[in-house]
Order: C-alpha cells, then structure tokens, then sequence
C-alpha cells in the first residue's frame, strides 16, 4: 500500500540536510510541547470527567455499551461515539494502570502523531518543499493544533483527529495517483472518525467534499468515488448508530448541533485573523494572510476554498478546525513571502527545493529564531489548570459522606463551563449531581444544553455578591440544591474574592459547614425538605 524508497531512506539517515534537521527539531520540539505539561502533573488537564463516567460505565455494564450513561444522574443517552472508551477500557485492563492516569497522559502521547500525519498529508499536496517545511512548523506549535487534544477530554479528540489525517492523507493519495487500495485507507479512516468523534466526524466529512470535489471539476467521476466512501463508512459504522437510533430514535444525533451558534460576529472571525490564541505576536496569523493572498495570486484556490468552507460550516469551533488548512497557507506565506525578502538573491519560485536554500547565516538565525519562539509560544499557550490534591480530596469526601441523592452547586468563579474543570469532574468522582454542570446535556432535547450553560454562567458571578445573590439565582432558574462546593483557590486564581458570600453562608442559621479543607469548603442548606417547605424557602430570595 505504501512504498518507500530504500536509496532516499538510507541518504536521509546518513547524511541528513539543513533541511532534515530542521524538520527534525520541528517534529521533536512540537512534540514536546504536547507532552510537557502532562507529564508534570499528577491529574488528567482541564476537562474529561463526563468521558471518565462513560468508559468507566463500559466497565460496569461488562463492555456491553449502556443505554445511558450515569454521568451526573440526567440520564444522559450514552449516544456518544464509543471506540475511544472501549481502546481506554482495553488499555486499562492489558496495563493494569489507572484510569485517570491514562486519560492524563493518553492524548498527549496520540495528539503527537498528528505531526508526522500531517506532514505527510503537506508533502502529497504541496510542490515546495519549503512551503511542507514552514507548514509543518506551523502546525507543530499553532495552540489550536493541540491546545484541545491535550486535555482529558482529548481521549476523543486526539483519537479522532488522527484518523481524520488518516482519511485526508489517503484522500490526497488516491486523488494524485487512483489506485483504490489509497480509497480504502480514506474509507477506514473516515470510519473511525465517525465511531471516535461527532465534530470531527463532520470537518472530515466536508473536508473530504471539498478535496474531491475540487478535482471532480476536472474529472466527475470523483464524485462518484466520495459517495462510494461515504455510503461504505455508513454501513460500516452502522452497527454503532443502529443502535443508538433503536434506542433513542434518530434525532438524538440532531441534538448536539444546539450548541452551536452563528451570528454575525461568527462571520467576521476569518477576517480578523485573531484565531490562533497565540499567546504574544501574532507571527502565524499575519503569515497566513500573507499566504491567503499568495495562493490567490498564484490562483492555487484549493486551500484557500477550504478555509473559507471551514468558516462557513463551523461557526463555534472554526478557530480549531481550520488550523490543518490555514497551517498550509502560513507554510505558503513564510516559503513564498518572508523568506524571498530575506535570501540573498531576493526572489524565489513556489516550485523551488528547500535543500537550493541559500543558508546562509542571517536565514539560519531566522530559522532558528522563529523554532525557539514559537516554541516558547506553543508551551505557555494551553489551558493547563486541573483539579487540586485539595479538590479531589473534598470530591471524596462528597462521595463518601453524602447520600446518593443530594444535590450540589459547585462555585469556581469560572463562567466558561469549558474551562470550568471543577464542575465538570464534580459528578464524575463524587458520584453526585451538580445542578448546574452542562456537560452532555448536547444530547438532550429542548436545549437544555443551553439553558444549563446560561443557569451556570450567571451561577457563577455570585461569588463576589452575598447570600440574596444565590438565592435569587436559585428562584430565578428553580435549581432546588442541598449543599454548596465552593474552591477558594479556583476563585482566587480568577482574581475574585468571595470572602462576602462566605460570610454570609457562615453567619446565616439555615447553612452549616460540613466540610473544609485549605481549597474547598462545602455548605449544607438545612432548610430545603427540612426545616421550610418550598414556598417558604422562596421567601427568603426577599427577606435576606
């Protein structure tokens, strides 16, 4: 299926160029980038907690996939694409290694092989070697690359974005050369993706439109192959969403589309070109304009179209989706527009060899410059918060001193649920349900999804204000809670105080602390299904 030359194999290896050892530190720098952070700390990054729930459900049901998953006690359909929980459920069982363990450092170690991939799939499409070369860098250390597949929650991602450069790299080679054994690898690759990751099932299915679309308008027949991969991914894949769909009917598949959202702003995002998240210059971002407009000057629109479609099709996540394209275009803005302005002899073809480079001591300082800038970047770049020793202890706790049915609010300071790692590992490792955590609510109908996140977003700014605040909320938003999580470090670390709401739950006669340790201290609400009835509870959002 792949042949390699063994003469060019056995050159690289002895006598590696400038070239070659430049895309070697691209490879080893953008790997450590990934891998730095997981390594230093003892507890998956950021989020994860619903899909620890979920593989850990694998396991009680015996590897049978369950009907729900018990995730926060809503009843949640256990819809999700099952492949990467059952790989997790595997691994966990052949290693003998913790769970969390392997969530923690699982992503890390699979999103390192997007580089490679990616590389791969540069090399089919573009002819400047250092149009690959400067793509690859850019796809090594752009945050959105791997900022996402990092984390907990990454089990997925990573997974599935491997495979969709799987599918791609294939896509590309069958297109260049038509021998189907390259179709199989686009249709096994894109079925995977489908059984790993609804989102990315999605950009690789459009992706895919768009590459073979683009040489069907040469040859039509193109076409004909797509819809052959699709058809046979479907069927392929069938077993899982016949399931899902004798379950819980088909539109349950319809259901996580209500968290996306287009407005007009959404619009405006490809032209402000302030989607990379780069922590300091936007080096990438105005390199990729500069090579947007190259590649339109060259009339080379294949790229160009798909960032474009990525923007159109994904108004939430289009910053996160569009790096494989739009690394392309910066590869073509650094080979075809910084370096020619920097080389001696000042002019340079898209067609031209890296190793012709003139390297000489002002383009190599250059080179290495932008490596160690960019990596520099790409390490200080991701969310890296995760749950404290303190946390997971008061989680604990919660799960052993509690009954099964009490109720939580989990106050962080954190408005963005997505960044709110607190309350969505709540549920996860205290067993208990937080009334306010919207993770997997997407697979739910009537948008509670969104209902949920807007109830947590303005939970959250009551850590600043007193008691009426939270009992407003709680008569606002009829979410009837027992007890109250709240981290005084999470709070803290978000330059909040909540020193007023303490003192207030402390000096109130119907809350009691039940737990305290130097992060978190937990309330008891007395009054609800004790002391007040529910009418009189509601009172008290006036009185207080």
């Amino acid at each position: 299926m792949f042949t390699v030359d063994k003469k060019k194999l056995i050159g690289f290896l002895k006598q590696p160029s400038q070239y070659t050892n430049m895309l070697l530190m691209v490879v080893i720098f953008g790997m450590y980038v990934r891998i730095a952070h997981v390594i230093s700390v003892d507890f998956p990054l950021n989020d994860g907690g619903l899909f620890y729930s979920m593989i850990r459900d694998l396991g009680d049901s015996d590897r049978i996939l369950p009907v729900y998953t018990s995730y926060n006690q809503a009843r949640i359909p256990y819809a999700y694409p099952p492949s990467a929980f059952y790989i997790l459920r595997t691994l966990k069982t052949l290693l003998n290694v913790p769970l969390l363990d392997l969530m923690r450092v699982f992503p890390a170690l699979v999103s390192c092989l997007t580089i490679p991939l990616f590389y791969s799939f540069t090399h089919k499409i573009l002819t400047s070697k250092t149009a690959v070369l400067f793509s690859t860098l850019a796809f090594s250390f752009l945050p959105t690359s791997f900022d996402w597949l990092i984390v907990g929650a990454g089990v997925t991602r990573a997974a599935a974005f491997v495979f969709s450069l799987l599918a791609l790299n294939g896509a590309i080679s069958f297109l260049k050369e038509k021998r189907y054994q390259h179709l199989m690898v686009v249709t096994v690759g894109f079925t995977l993706v489908i059984l790993t990751h609804p989102g990315i099932a999605w950009f690789t299915f459009y992706s895919l439109c768009v590459l073979f679309g683009y040489k069907a308008l040469s040859e039509r027949k193109f076409l004909i192959h797509l819809g052959s991969v699709m058809v046979t991914s479907g069927l392929l894949s069938s077993l899982w969403w016949l399931t899902i769909v004798k379950r819980h009917g088909w539109k349950v598949f319809v259901y996580p589309f209500q968290t996306e959202s287009c407005s007009f702003a959404s619009l405006l995002t490809p032209f402000t070109f302030l989607f990379t998240n780069e922590p300091f210059l936007d080096i990438f971002a105005v390199v990729g304009l500069l090579g947007l407009f190259i590649s339109f000057r060259r009339k080379n629109y294949l790229i160009p179209v798909w960032f474009i479609v990525v923007f159109l099709l994904e108004p939430r996540l289009s910053a996160i989706y569009s790096v494989i394209p739009f690394s392309i275009l910066i590869g073509t803005g650094f080979a075809n527009g910084i370096l020619p302005a920097i080389q001696k002899d000042g002019s340079r073809d898209e067609t031209d060899d890296a190793d012709k480079i003139h390297w000489d001591w002002l383009t190599t300082t250059f080179v290495i410059f932008l490596l160690l800038y960019v990596t520099t970047a790409a390490y200080l770049a991701p969310h890296t918060k995760h749950l404290s020793k303190e946390q997971m202890q008061a989680m604990e706790w919660t799960e052993k001193n509690t009954s099964q049915d009490e109720t939580f609010i989990v106050l962080t300071g954190t408005q963005s649920y997505g960044k709110d790692y607190a309350s969505e590992w709540f549920p996860a490792l205290s067993g208990r349900k937080s009334v306010t955590t919207p993770q997997g609510m997407e697979w739910l109908p009537d948008n509670q999804f969104q209902k949920m996140s807007e109830a947590h977003f303005d939970l959250q700014k009551c850590v600043e204000e007193n008691l009426a605040c939270l009992n407003n909320w709680e008569h606002f938003y009829e979410k009837d809670f027992a007890h109250i999580f709240i981290s005084k470090k999470s709070i803290r670390e978000n330059g909040q105080s909540v020193d007023l709401l303490l003192d207030d739950l402390k000096n109130h006669s119907s809350y009691s602390v039940v737990f305290e340790n130097d992060d978190v201290i937990i309330f008891y609400e007395k009054s609800p299904g004790n002391i007040l009835d529910h009418n009189e509870k509601r009172k008290r959002v006036y009185e207080y």
